[in-house]
């Protein structure tokens, strides 16, 4: 009797760790941004402690932009606080506001919404995942 329920047990527990198999997409990676004037802005984002965090950088009017951010998943949506840095911030634009992102099925992109603190600014937002490869040389770079 004892061995029956402890398999059945073992199989509940096994049948809902496999269902959630699949599901969540890796975000840790680097990315660009398809909604922004720079074709080489390079955003990378990470979890840390439960935490989604990121860090991007680009060129807008001939000088680096650097922002940086930290949310969380909540309902299958990363929800991020982002800030620019005081020395980088673009001309008209604020220096805080939220995304709320969602992972496509592949994880290749995020789409999702972007706004100002005060809400006087939104707008969407694209990210696209970058493939990194590594050369040979490349790798070899700390000997």
């Amino acid at each position: 009797m004892k061995n029956w329920k402890s398999i059945l047990f073992l199989a509940v527990v096994m049948g809902v760790a496999a269902a959630g198999v699949g599901q969540a997409v890796e975000i840790g990676g680097t990315w660009t941004k398809m909604t922004y004037p720079d074709a080489n802005n390079i955003t990378l984002f990470y979890e840390e402690t439960g935490k989604v965090k990121a860090v991007g950088q680009g060129k807008l009017e001939g000088r680096e932009v650097l922002w940086f951010g930290e949310g969380e998943i909540r309902d299958g949506q990363i929800h991020l606080n982002y800030h620019y840095s005081a020395e980088a911030i673009p001309t008209g634009w604020e220096p805080d506001g939220t995304m709320d992102l969602k992972v496509s099925e592949d994880g290749k992109t995020m789409l999702g919404k972007a706004r100002s603190t005060s809400g006087t600014w939104s707008g969407p937002i694209e990210f696209r995942r970058v493939e990194v490869i590594l050369s040979p040389s490349s790798a070899n770079l700390n000997r």
